[in-house]
This record gives C-alpha cells, sequence and structure tokens, in this order.
C-alpha cells in the first residue's frame, strides 16, 4: 500500500509540475505576444547562437549582426537582424544587408499566438533581406584555376556524376576554359544554397534592392538588381530575377534570369532572356573590342556541371539595325549597315565546337543564309585564339540576285590579327559551279580557282 501511496504522490507531483510548466509557458507566450504587438523585443544577448544555428559553422565564413529582435507581423513571429554583414575570405565572397527578416514555423509556435501552436499545415520558411550588397571576385584567378584542376583530378571518383564525365573526358587541354571560373563559382554557390537549406528545405528568401559588385580582369562592374527570390524544396533549388534599365532614349534594357538545380545532382541549368543590349556599350566594357554598334534581343539556355564545364547549350539571337565594324569577306566596306539577323547556335565544353542551327542575315544590299558548325581554338590560359568556321547550304544574293548557292565555305578567323583566311569555297553560281581553294606555303597563299558550265 505504502509502495501505491508513494507511486500516485509521484504521479500527481509529475503532473502539477508539468501543468505548472505548460501554464508558465503559455502565460510567456501571452506576455510576448502582448509585448510584440506594440514593440520589438530584443534579443541581441542570443545573437551568438542564432548566428550559428542560421548559418552553418563554417572557419572560413565570419560574421556580424548589430541587434537581433523579435517582430510581429500578420499574426506571424519573425526574427529582425539589422546591419548583418557576412565574408568568405577563401571563396573572395563578401556580403551586406541593412535588415533582414527571418520567419520560420518553430518560431509561430513557440512564440506565435495560440492557435499557431496547434497548427499542422507545413509553412514556408520566409527570409526578407533588404539593401543587401554582394561583393565577388570572378577573376580568373590562380586559386579557381588551381580549384578546378584539383577536382578534375579526382573524375574517376563516384562525386562527379555521368554527365560531369561526358563533359569533362572530352577536352583536358587546356586545363579549363575562360568562362568555366565564374561558372564554377556559380554553381558553388547554387550548391552551397542547397547545404544551408537543407534541413528546412520549403524556403523562400528574397532579396530587396540587391546591389551585385562583380570584380573581373581588373574591372569592376556595379550591378542594381530588381527583386531576387531563391526557392528551395526537397526537390531543387530555384533563383528568379529580371533587370530593367534605361537606354539612352531606346526601349529599355530588360534582362530575365532564372537558374534551378535538383537536390539530386551537380548540374545547373540557366535561362537568361535579353532584350535591347548594345554589344559596343559591352565590349567596350570588357575588352574594349568594337565589333558591332547595335542592339541585340534573345534567349540563352546553358547547363552546366560543378567544374563550370558547359554540358550543352543554345542560343537564340536577334540582332537589330546597327553597324558592323569589320570587313567581310564578300564585302568591298570596312563597315556595313545591317539591317536584321537571326542566329540559332549551340555549345558544349566536350567538343569545343558551336553549332550554327540556322543564320539569316540582312546588310546594306546582301542577303546571307544557311548553318554549319564553329570549331574554337583556345589558348593554354583557357582565351578564345580563333576560329574555324563551316558554312554549310550558304547562301548569298545581292540586291535580290543568287551570286552563290547550296555552297560549303571554309574559313579561319585570328583575334590577334583580326583577320578571315578563306580554305575553300563550292558552290553554285547563277550559272554552272565554282571552286575555290587556299593552300598556305611559306607565310603565302596559293589560290585555285575552278569554274564549270558558266
Amino acid at each position: 500500500m505504502r509502495i501505491l501511496s508513494l507511486f500516485k504522490y509521484i504521479l500527481y507531483s509529475l503532473l502539477l509540475l508539468s501543468i505548472l510548466l505548460f501554464a508558465s509557458l503559455f502565460s510567456l507566450r501571452a506576455w510576448l505576444n502582448n509585448e510584440l504587438l506594440s514593440k520589438e523585443v530584443d534579443i541581441s544577448f542570443t545573437k551568438n547562437f542564432i548566428a550559428k544555428y542560421i548559418i552553418t559553422p563554417n572557419n572560413n565564413i565570419n560574421y556580424q549582426f548589430d541587434k537581433i529582435e523579435l517582430k510581429n507581423s500578420n499574426d506571424r513571429v519573425l526574427i529582425l537582424l539589422s546591419e548583418v554583414g557576412v565574408s568568405d575570405e577563401i571563396n573572395e565572397f563578401d556580403f551586406y544587408a541593412s535588415e533582414i527578416e527571418i520567419t520560420n514555423r518553430l518560431l509561430d509556435r513557440v512564440f506565435g499566438p495560440l492557435k499557431g501552436f496547434f497548427k499542422t499545415t507545413e509553412s514556408v520558411n520566409n527570409y526578407v533581406i533588404t539593401n543587401p550588397v554582394f561583393t565577388l571576385e570572378l577573376e580568373n584567378d590562380l586559386q579557381s584555376n588551381n580549384e578546378l584542376i584539383n577536382i578534375a583530378k579526382d573524375a574517376n571518383n563516384e562525386e562527379i556524376f555521368f554527365e560531369d564525365s561526358i563533359a569533362l573526358f572530352g577536352d583536358l587541354s587546356p586545363k579549363f576554359h575562360f568562362y568555366q571560373p565564374t561558372l564554377y563559382k556559380t554553381s558553388k554557390f547554387i550548391n552551397d544554397t542547397k547545404s544551408i537549406f537543407a534541413a528546412s528545405p520549403n524556403s523562400v528568401v528574397s532579396l530587396n534592392n540587391a546591389i551585385f559588385n562583380l570584380n573581373y580582369s581588373n574591372q569592376k562592374y556595379q550591378f542594381n538588381s530588381s527583386p531576387v527570390e531563391i526557392i528551395t524544396n526537397e526537390e531543387k533549388v530555384e533563383i528568379k530575377t529580371s533587370i530593367t534599365s534605361s537606354n539612352g532614349g531606346y526601349d529599355p534594357v530588360e534582362v530575365s534570369i532564372y537558374a534551378s538545380s535538383l537536390i539530386s545532382s551537380d548540374t545547373t541549368d540557366l535561362d537568361i532572356t535579353f532584350k535591347n543590349i548594345n554589344l559596343k556599350k559591352l565590349g567596350e566594357s570588357i575588352n574594349e573590342l568594337d565589333l558591332f554598334d547595335g542592339y541585340l534581343s534573345g534567349r540563352l539556355n546553358v547547363s552546366f556541371n560543378k567544374l563550370g564545364r558547359v554540358i550543352k547549350s543554345n542560343l537564340d539571337l536577334n540582332v537589330g539595325k546597327g553597324v558592323i565594324n569589320f570587313k567581310l569577306p564578300y564585302s568591298k566596306s570596312k563597315t556595313n549597315n545591317l539591317n536584321d539577323a537571326y542566329f540559332s547556335f549551340s555549345f558544349q565544353s566536350a567538343s569545343n565546337e558551336i553549332t550554327i542551327n540556322e543564320m539569316r542575315v540582312y546588310h546594306d544590299d546582301f542577303k546571307i543564309a544557311g548553318n554549319g558548325k564553329v570549331d574554337v581554338s583556345f589558348t593554354q590560359s583557357g582565351n578564345v585564339e580563333g576560329f574555324e568556321i563551316t558554312l554549310l547550304d550558304f547562301n548569298l544574293q545581292k540586291r535580290d540576285e543568287v551570286i552563290l548557292d547550296k555552297s560549303t565555305i571554309n574559313m579561319i578567323y585570328d583575334i590577334e590579327s583580326d583577320s578571315f583566311s578563306l580554305n575553300e569555297i563550292t558552290g553554285l553560281l547563277p550559272v554552272g559551279d565554282l571552286k575555290l581553294t587556299n593552300k598556305i606555303s611559306n607565310d603565302s597563299n596559293q589560290y585555285s580557282l575552278e569554274v564549270n558550265n558558266t
């Protein structure tokens, strides 16, 4: 009997303690909810713990916050971080935001209104970042190149998927191409995003009034972005943004960017649509190359792996009126007035080949149509050295009269000398056909012309 009485005493005591504990918690919730209705509650004393909870601990990442507060917004409790700074010295990445709002379903249950405690539906974790400034080094630097080479050496490991191997083994010399460090860091950023939100996949990150500072080839570029959304779920990570800017009295420049990557894959898919981009201004800002003064619109789809190598890509390009500032092989003029043009290209790193799916050009009195391919030559440093261009089913007209039809043209363009070198032309003339070949011997060109039935 004494044992039974003791057991009842312990049971009642635990029950009473539980009731008191829950009553205290709900009293604390009620007090906190009442406080949050009128003001923010400062919880800066917890910032070290919260910082480590929000950001995965990493010796390479430094972070600091000025103040952390609890705030009520639309019956949801959120964490408000002020003056946030994050830096990653190894990846040369810096981030600053004047304010970050974090809404989490756990916060709603613990600190929110009582009705939220019994809520069973899954809610999305929201991160609203105001006035963020990103500074990113995109240099073709030795560190990035060494990282790429070291990863390439591990190509036989299971970590690299089959599609990575296809893109990797197609060409190992040079070790990397000029675009790889940028795509590599983009892939690394997306994969880091996957890791950060692995524990809470249903999240939406909104960047408002974002500024991106990019350092590339000893040049500094700054972009003011429209709102950026990063959406994560159990299947993939998505990034969306659009940019609109003035264009000197012309139609505004419009760029929309969408990137996605499956959680189970290291491949990133990038979709960019653009309108009214001035190629001359872009060329001057990058390398003072003035090839065309006009406006471009189109769409670019790129799939690349974690090495930054292009698995597949496609570019549909519409070119408006403008001036071509280089001499074309069939034209006497050093500059040509472009009326309209359309190109469709495909490219992958494994072949170093640009496929010309379709080409239509209207300039001055000429009309050009055809398809073909471009073999790209790279230097050991990864920069483009030149192109070997092969045009198939080529048609050339002047004032609506056919000059050359159903022809094949092979020529080489050298970037350093800014010149074309013709190798061979075969095709149909208005009457008859022709074959023109060029053999280079001892720094001289030996042309051979064969004309039949004309």
